[in-house]
């Protein structure tokens, strides 16, 4: 391998992972991601959620119901972060599995 590719992997592969970890937090405006996927079969049953959310300090807007619509106020009182939570469920003729994985910072 030659002297430059080594340095473009060794850049990457320490540049990836902070990137994956701080991407969500370099957000400059409130962002939401959501999927789910439902399957069932002959054989059995499946499911996964997956949420990600990217709230910006001071700027999440909320009406007096909670809901965020655009016409509610400003509240500078809320603190900002990012949120992951993933969900996987699956049974079939020989068991069932369910697994979860959830992720905050402020």
């Amino acid at each position: 391998m030659k002297r430059t590719s080594i340095r473009r992997l060794a850049f990457v592969s320490i540049a990836a992972p902070a990137l994956v970890i701080g991407g969500p937090a370099l957000a400059m405006a409130d962002s939401i991601f959501v999927s789910e996927t439902e399957a069932a079969g002959p054989h059995g049953a499946a499911s996964h959620q997956v949420i990600a959310k990217a709230i910006e300090e001071g700027h999440h807007r909320e009406d007096k119901n909670g809901k965020g619509e655009e016409h509610g106020k400003e509240d500078h009182g809320k603190k900002g972060g990012v949120f992951f939570h993933e969900q996987s469920d699956a049974a079939g003729k020989h068991g069932a599995v369910s697994s979860s994985t959830t992720s905050k910072a402020n």
